[in-house]
């Protein structure tokens, strides 16, 4: 069966079949086969192409051949011999996914233009479906999670294998489970109602980037200091529970929930060029920040004046399993003790008076409107 038109393969990957019954592919040397044996004169192939029943190569020297060995210009049934810049892909169009079969980012049944992504589409995924990624089948092309109505679900589910994908999101609640060495890239713009779930593998990545906004919470799983969340972007947060390595230079905006209070769990590591800017409300709207893994907390933490809605700041602060029975504050310094012994240290720029308590098993900070629970002991300056 003759390929559709513009199909492309890439080494390893893939078959094309032209309109002769020849059936064409990419070996691991990086040769193309033709019918199972190799052209000795290819070498640095890097994807193969079926355009306007014509089988094209490309090389590492981002040079492009037609098989075309009735051509004056040819070398060995390549032609042009010397090879062309110019793609014979068409320009980048849009690309909706439609899945629903296979779900594979590498059969073009799935999506809408009926090919696989080239690089420079504009790939989008709507609704309630499931996509999965190998290796680099998004071929660096941002996918843009939407929704297309106000009925649910809203749920996209992506499942990424030793693969790198770029998701975009815009409003969309979605899940994505990793396996192998993976690498997320997780931008857009306004994500009003969205959560997110990433499960990393080991050694896997995921990136945060431009300003993402994951008002119903977002929920990153990974094995503990064998997966990266690396930060580089300023991420607004109600709730939220991180178990995964947190690296980068980038902010943290914790706000409280829409209808209540925000809390941000963080359960691994936490890398010395963070900032957590705490911007919770007076009246129950607080929002709170847990430290579960204290001796490895080394980021900074900002206690604004008032909430992004400009009522009172009310926040907490508050150390998983932690006793002390005194504390420091100094410029931009916090330090607990238990008797004479410094038990943590917290690099704190508060706008808000607090105080410090032990809150059962844990130290919690009270800032601004926040108030300690009748059970908690306050504890005195250090002397």
């Amino acid at each position: 069966m003759t390929s559709p038109d513009d199909t492309v393969i890439f080494p390893n990957s893939g078959m094309i079949m032209d309109n002769a019954g020849n059936a064409w592919d990419i070996d691991s040397q990086a040769r193309i086969e033709m019918n199972g044996n190799v052209d000795p004169n290819t070498a640095n192939v890097t994807e193969m192409a079926f355009v306007n029943g014509v089988v094209w190569q490309e090389n590492a020297s981002n040079l492009w051949w037609s098989w075309n060995p009735n051509s004056p210009d040819n070398y060995n049934g390549w032609s042009p011999s010397s090879g062309t810049s110019t793609s014979p892909l068409p320009t980048s169009s849009p690309m909706m996914w439609v899945g629903g079969g296979s779900n594979n980012a590498n059969d073009p049944s799935q999506w809408s233009a009926n090919r696989v992504p080239q690089p420079g589409d504009t790939l989008t995924m709507l609704d309630n479906r499931t996509m999965n990624i190998s290796g680099n089948d998004l071929q660096g092309d941002p996918l843009q999670i939407g929704t297309s109505s106000l009925v649910g679900p809203f749920d996209a589910h992506l499942n990424l294998s030793n693969a790198d994908a770029n998701i975009q999101t815009l409003g969309q609640s979605f899940d994505v489970q990793s396996t192998g060495n993976a690498n997320v890239e997780l931008g857009g713009g306004n994500g009003v109602g969205l959560h997110g779930t990433v499960s990393l593998d080991f050694n896997s990545r995921l990136l945060l980037q431009g300003s993402p906004s994951f008002i119903y919470g977002l929920t990153v799983n990974g094995p503990a200091q064998a997966s990266i969340l690396d930060n580089e972007g300023h991420v607004t947060l109600t709730n939220a529970t991180f178990t995964a390595n947190m690296t980068g230079n980038g902010t943290f905006n914790l706000e409280r929930f829409h209808d209540g209070p925000g809390t941000v769990n963080l359960f691994d590591k936490v890398g010395s060029n963070l900032t957590f800017n705490m911007e919770g409300e007076k009246g129950g709207f607080q929002s709170t920040l847990v430290v579960g893994e204290y001796p490895y907390f080394e980021g900074q933490v900002n206690v604004l004046a008032t909430s992004p809605a400009g009522s009172p700041g009310a926040d907490v602060l508050d150390f998983r399993n932690l006793t002390a029975t005194s504390y420091d504050i100094k410029p931009d310094l916090l330090t607990l003790y238990n008797g004479d012994k410094a038990v943590d240290t917290v690099r704190l720029n508060s706008a808000l008076p607090f105080q410090v308590t032990q809150h059962g098993s844990d130290v919690a900070v009270y800032f601004g409107d926040s108030q300690p629970l009748g059970s908690d002991t306050i504890l005195p300056v250090h002397t």
